[in-house]
């Protein structure tokens, strides 16, 4: 989904990382994006989707499966599952 672009703040929340998607809406936006957070092993804790004048802006906040907030590496994953439609290997928590 080369079209749309994520944004990354770590102050705006405070114990998640706020994922902001900005773009055209069309067809599997929410699908890609999710797709992307999937990939990278991350974990969804909040989400607002919001459409207008068929341009998306969607606000997600997540975290690394011990609930922290992101790290550079992790949001790099993101951006390229997102706008390169590739996959990182997904990272399992130690038992």
């Amino acid at each position: 989904m080369p079209t749309v672009t994520i944004e990354f703040d770590n102050t705006a929340l405070p114990w998640h990382t706020l994922a902001i998607v900005t773009g055209p809406d069309r067809p599997g936006v929410l699908l890609a994006v999710s797709a992307a957070f999937a990939s990278a092993g991350v974990v969804l804790h909040t989400i607002r989707i919001s459409t207008s004048d068929k341009h998306v802006s969607d606000r997600f906040g997540i975290g690394d499966h011990v609930g922290s907030k992101l790290d550079a590496s992790a949001m790099n994953a993101i951006r390229l599952a997102l706008t390169e439609g590739r996959t990182a290997h997904r990272i399992r928590p130690r038992r």
